[in-house]
């Protein structure tokens, strides 16, 4: 990230691979589960891990914003 800050280029793991993604919604699930009173943990790490799992299988990605399109 710090050498895609240096040449002003937006970082591979923001928009490209889905990590944060599925930390997000990992976040959400932990966030919705203890809510609820389960142990939310476990649910939030199957979550994430599965969501990026399956990003690698089937290849998915985010889209990527172009300059003018925001």
């Amino acid at each position: 990230m710090i050498r895609d800050g240096l040449f002003s280029e937006t970082p591979l793991m923001l928009y490209r691979e889905i990590y944060i993604a599925a930390v997000v919604v990992g976040a959400g699930v932990l966030v919705a589960v203890g809510d609820a009173g389960a142990p939310a943990e476990a649910a939030a790490m199957a979550t994430a891990t599965g969501l990026r799992m399956a990003a690698i299988r089937w290849e998915w990605s985010l889209p990527r914003i172009r300059p003018g399109e925001a």
